[in-house]
């Protein structure tokens, strides 16, 4: 099974060399690293041209004529590469040694779409900070087509996924003319991620596998999940914010699906999950809107009419959930 490494680089002179040295010492060598440079003007690529010198392993160097942005540099890297397994790289993490050795005998045992593993929150200088993103409280693997996201509780950032050839050809097929405000909003590891829990099984790790580091300039943060505490203070904004997000997610499954055959598996798996998080978003809107009466009877009447749409429903089916009932009982009573 051959494996390649997509890596994205814009100006990442400052952290590049400790990430390749990372490449070059996993007790499994990928067959291949194929690097897209998004126009750097520091010493980004007479690093990438002298690790390729001494590289143990295929090294494939691309320029773009043009800047691209860091989400389709990604997308582009992984349709050049040759792998039937590609892992996206950045440029300023370091990867663990055993990283890919773990993550290609977990896929090969679990048959999976794509495996996606935390990693430990550092600095600047690889001083560790607290905490691991993403969030998987434990490892599990979830068979095809399982729309929950199982035991992970935040984004699935793009470094820390693996995946099958089929997972990236079906995604890109469907990505050729991605509006940039879903690039913008779901990256390049979304479509990657949805794509292989339609095609599935998906694994995920809990084991840390990388170090991240956040140092102010990285292309994209990601957000560790709110707090047990925050999430029972919060009210009409966040609510209402998050009725937006799902809005948003299920107008971009619809056009996803758009761009597939109506009746391959993706499509099909893409159209349900915009259903379940359009009535999501729509519970939410009307979550929101109880927490914003002025009167105790007009919560319990808000209230109400969740309950006749039968809203506190499972997640699975677009509801908000048994806690969530507890939660909005407890605001009418208080």
């Amino acid at each position: 099974m051959k494996l390649s490494i997509a890596m994205a680089t814009y100006n990442g002179a400052n952290f590049l060399r400790s990430q390749l040295d990372s490449l070059a010492a996993q007790t499994l060598l990928p067959d291949e690293l194929v690097v897209s440079d998004d126009g750097s003007t520091d010493d980004t690529l007479v690093i990438l041209q002298e690790f390729q010198k001494v590289a143990p392993f295929a090294m494939i160097i691309h320029q773009n004529p043009h800047r691209t942005g860091y989400v389709q540099n990604f997308l582009g890297t992984v349709s050049q590469c040759s792998g039937d397994v590609i892992a996206f790289c950045d440029q300023d993490d370091v990867w663990l040694p055993q990283k890919l050795d773990v993550v290609l005998k977990k896929m090969d045992r679990d048959r999976s779409a794509l495996v996606v593993h935390t990693a430990t929150l550092v600095d600047d200088g690889l001083e560790q900070t607290g905490g691991h993103l993403p969030h998987i409280v434990r490892s599990q693997t979830l068979p095809q087509g399982k729309a929950s996201d199982g035991p992970m509780k935040s984004f699935p950032l793009g470094f820390c996924l693996v995946f099958r050839r089929d997972v990236a050809e079906s995604a890109l097929r469907r990505l050729k003319n991605y509006p940039e405000s879903y690039a913008y909003y779901f990256g390049h590891e979304m479509p990657i991620y949805l794509t292989a829990k339609a095609l599935g099984p998906v694994t995920y790790l809990s084991e840390s596998l990388a170090l991240y580091r956040r140092h102010g300039n990285n292309a994209s943060r990601g957000a560790k999940p709110d707090s047990s505490w925050s999430r029972l203070t919060q009210g009409a904004t966040a609510y209402q914010k998050f009725a937006e997000h799902q809005h948003v997610r299920a107008n971009f499954l619809r056009w996803m699906a758009q761009n597939g055959q109506p009746d391959d598996l993706v499509s099909v798996f893409f159209r349900r999950l915009s259903t379940v998080s359009a009535r999501h978003a729509d519970l939410m809107e009307n979550r929101a809107a109880l927490y914003v009466q002025p009167t105790r009877r007009k919560k319990a009447s808000a209230l109400a009419g969740l309950l006749v749409r039968r809203g506190y429903g499972g997640r699975r089916h677009g509801g908000l959930g048994l806690k969530s009932l507890v939660k909005d009982l407890w605001n009418v009573i208080r």
